[in-house]
């Protein structure tokens, strides 16, 4: 099994938007990983104007996107030989939901949302990895999200680039690290 924090940068309507959550799943010889996992988006990356009605009255207000869904991964591992890792998703299906937070123009309540509509993402990548520890290494990722569904209530382009480079910690790896008989 595996259990990765992971976390990228994208784009939506040309913002920058940066998700962040966790991916676990099965690991097959090092070279074949299926999993799932969940994200959300920084709450203030993303804002857009948009059109509400509160009882009768209809304003147009600043909307704060927010964002959150579950993806299920394929991964194949093609160069493994430590320190180096490459790997590329051929398979990045996102299924989860987006509304908008806004302040009320009416002072009934501070903030309200926008009823949830579903998206769905395809979003291939591929990854490099150094690992100076077992459990513990550099990495950098680039893809592209396509949106399959997404709904006309959120006006977006959701459809870009996603890149990541940071430190990558495995905690399956590092568990394993300090509970050997575990």
């Amino acid at each position: 099994y595996f259990l990765n924090l992971a976390g990228f940068n994208s784009f939506i309507s040309g913002d920058a938007a940066n998700f962040f959550g966790f991916r676990t799943g099965v690991d097959y010889g090092h070279r074949l990983r299926f999993g799932m996992g969940f994200f959300l988006m920084n709450p203030n990356d993303v804002t857009s104007t948009i059109t509400v009605t509160e009882d009768t009255l209809q304003s147009r207000v600043s909307g704060e996107l927010q964002v959150r869904y579950f993806s299920v991964t394929a991964e194949y591992v093609f160069y493994n030989r430590r320190p180096w890792q490459f790997s590329v998703f051929p398979v990045d299906i996102g299924l989860g939901g987006a509304h908008y937070r806004y302040i009320s123009q009416l002072g009934s309540k501070p903030r309200l949302q926008t009823p949830d509509v579903p998206l769905v993402f395809y979003q291939p990548s591929v990854t490099a990895q150094y690992y100076l520890f077992r459990w513990f290494g550099l990495g950098a990722s680039v893809g592209y999200r396509m949106t399959l569904y997404a709904s006309e209530q959120v006006k977006e382009d959701w459809s870009a680039i996603g890149f990541s480079a940071g430190i990558r910690v495995l905690m399956d790896e590092l568990y394993h690290e300090v509970f050997p008989d575990g």
